[in-house]
């Protein structure tokens, strides 16, 4: 996305208006800015679904390896 902005802010700068060339400019910051926003959200998901995983693992292992509780039977008089 950003340099199909770049292509259209340079073909504009050749001879045409220059308000446009700065609101190109901003578009674009915006752009970058919010890519890299992406990225560390994608970072961040990938960080704690990995620590999900981990505690649901840790979870599993406590049931399976829980001491089974003995029930002494019982006589009905």
């Amino acid at each position: 996305m950003a340099d199909f902005i770049r292509q259209i802010d340079d073909g504009i700068a050749i001879g045409k208006d220059a308000h446009i060339h700065l609101v190109l400019k901003d578009i674009e910051n915006k752009v970058d800015i919010f890519s890299k926003n992406v990225d560390e959200l994608g970072e961040y998901v990938d960080t704690y679904t990995r620590n999900i995983s981990q505690a649901r693992a840790v979870v599993q292992q406590r049931i399976i390896n829980a001491p089974k509780a003995e029930i002494e039977p019982q006589v009905i008089t």
